[in-house]
């Protein structure tokens, strides 16, 4: 499963079953998740395993922030940008 070195079993369990129901996509080295249809919950729309398998630098939170914003997700904020 890609996007889940460095976790453990019920880490990688969870991330796989975010996945079931999210659109999941790597940026960053890390895999973004995100329910368009609950924009304003932090649960769902979440950054998972950013920093984990090598130590994050700013082109990798760049990254996932031009993943969510192209997507129409605000980083800097809960919910969809206007």
């Amino acid at each position: 499963m890609s996007g889940a070195a460095g976790m453990t079993r019920e880490e990688r369990v969870t991330l796989e079953a975010a996945r079931s129901f999210s659109f999941a996509a790597e940026a960053g080295g890390a895999v973004v998740l995100q329910v368009p249809e609950a924009p304003d919950s932090a649960m769902l729309n979440r950054v998972v395993g950013l920093g984990v398998e090598r130590p994050v630098t700013e082109a990798d939170v760049d990254a996932v922030h031009r993943l969510r914003a192209d997507s129409g997700l605000d980083c800097n904020n809960r919910g969809r940008s206007s």
